[in-house]
């Protein structure tokens, strides 16, 4: 993959080199009041986030442009969050963040889908919290 001249290296808070991408988040969710305040939060954190309201956007955002990680909704309308997750691991390595209202066992299908994580009604700083021990990790 050819390196963007666009690119503006960074200081994360562990002291390591971090370009613009390891900072851009696609975000999924089909309610536009959390989309909205899952963004704000994301980008007063120092993240790039594209937002988008359903699965087959996503699914032509992550083949079409870079991204360090992508948060879903465990709801969606028309395609079901599940397999825009299995979609999204056959095409990519990126990191999938499930954000989702009910737990076991439908958990254990999107980690065997795919998933890294799968959060339970998680508040925004939990949110947030897990998103940056994955794409920050202290070394």
């Amino acid at each position: 993959m050819e390196e963007r001249s666009c690119l503006i290296p960074t200081r994360s808070r562990h002291s390591r080199v971090v370009n613009a991408l390891d900072r851009r988040i696609l975000v999924v969710e089909s309610e536009q009041d959390l989309l909205d305040a899952i963004a704000f939060t994301f980008r007063a954190d120092g993240y790039e986030v594209v937002s988008v309201l359903d699965g087959e956007s996503a699914l032509a955002l992550a083949r079409t442009e870079d991204f360090a990680i992508v948060i879903l909704a465990g709801q969606l309308p028309e395609l079901p969050a599940l397999e825009i997750s299995r979609r999204l691991r056959a095409q990519t390595d990126l990191p999938i963040v499930i954000h989702a209202v009910d737990d076991a066992p439908t958990r254990f299908q999107y980690l065997e889908a795919g998933a890294s994580e799968y959060l339970v009604r998680p508040a925004l700083s939990q949110l947030v919290r897990q998103v940056r021990a994955i794409l920050d990790p202290v070394v």
